[in-house]
């Protein structure tokens, strides 16, 4: 298989198994962990507004369905220069 067709299969089987394992309320790094990113890009998506997240006291949280909906979208968003990653 290419690279985006196991990229895309890897997905699919991430989309299937993750409402079972992730509990309802994620902190920054499980929500890092999930998407495969840092936990910096997670606090920069919250404050471009492109992930809502939630605080508890001064801890930062999110709402599990929200993200799974981000990441079903499958969109891509450009990154601070306007190009596509």
């Amino acid at each position: 298989m290419s690279g985006a067709k196991d990229r895309a299969a890897e997905r699919r089987a991430l989309q299937d198994q993750a409402p079972r394992e992730l509990p309802t309320v994620l902190t920054a790094a499980e929500v890092a962990k999930f998407l495969r990113v840092s936990r910096k890009t997670v606090y920069d998506a919250v404050a471009t507004g492109d992930l809502p997240g939630f605080r508890i006291g001064n801890r930062l949280r999110f709402h599990r369905d929200e993200v799974l909906r981000l990441f079903r979208q499958e969109r891509v968003v450009p990154n601070r220069t306007g190009r596509r990653r």
